[in-house]
């Protein structure tokens, strides 16, 4: 028994209308939910602090407490590795490195393997104060 030609091709585009509707469907999804991950890093508030002259200290200044571990401190491009006192950082935490006069330092948060995202930038006034 044979099937009628018109009859397969009414199927066969019903078949790809699905697939076109689902896969417009899946990008919406994805679109929409691509920044979530970044939101609660953007109510964070970060400041740095002077400690000494060759060190200087990152404080969570308020907003959601965040991990530890995936946080990263680059002073003029070289990763330095804060001494956190937890693994989660609320309010008033904070890390100490080492940054001399005029540095440059950096905040990164590591949003996954592959993602990283600077989360506030200081440059350290010089050794003869500017």
């Amino acid at each position: 028994m044979a099937l009628d030609p018109d009859r397969l091709l009414t199927v066969a585009l019903l078949c790809v209308a699905v697939f076109a509707v689902a896969a417009v469907a899946a990008l919406g999804y994805a679109a929409t939910t691509a920044g979530d991950d970044a939101d609660p890093m953007r109510d964070v508030r970060w400041r740095l602090e002077p400690v000494n002259d060759t060190h200087v200290r990152v404080v969570h200044d308020g907003g959601p407490t965040v991990s530890a571990a995936s946080l990263r401190v680059t002073v003029d491009g070289i990763e330095r590795r804060p001494d956190w006192r937890a693994p989660a950082l609320g309010p008033g935490d904070s890390g100490v490195v080492r940054a001399d006069p005029g540095s440059r330092v950096t905040l990164l948060w590591d949003r996954s393997r592959v993602d990283t995202v600077v989360l506030d930038r200081w440059r350290l006034p010089g050794a003869d104060g500017g």
